[in-house]
């Protein structure tokens, strides 16, 4: 997953005669949505791991286990919903990358330093 990302960051715009890509906020703003993304993941199932565990060693209903944990859940839906988001900017900023002409690229959102 994440290091086939990584790779194509490397190696998409160096495919394509580039010395960077379409929009270098776009490529940002993949990396934080999977990385946040991810790392609430990570939270969410291990919250859920741990509250189904202590109600099954409780030999609570396997029902109640399952209602107990819903939210969380839903949380983790959301969790995947904005890597997935991060992965279509991604993609688009590929395509983007591959089909625009270098002089038609967008400003980076890091300020160049000054000439003096």
């Amino acid at each position: 997953g994440f290091w086939l990302i990584g790779i194509t960051t490397d190696l998409w715009p160096r495919t394509f005669g580039r010395k960077q890509w379409w929009s270098p906020m776009l490529h940002e703003a993949t990396f934080w949505m999977c990385t946040i993304g991810l790392a609430s993941m990570f939270v969410a199932l291990t919250s859920a791991g741990l509250v189904e565990g202590f109600l099954w060693k409780s030999l609570a209903p396997w029902e109640v286990s399952l209602q107990s944990v819903q939210q969380i859940w839903l949380f983790r839906t959301a969790t995947g919903l904005l890597m997935f988001a991060g992965v279509l900017i991604f993609v688009f900023n590929m395509y983007m990358t591959a089909t625009t002409p270098e002089s038609e690229d967008l400003p980076s959102f890091h300020a160049e330093p000054a000439a003096a």
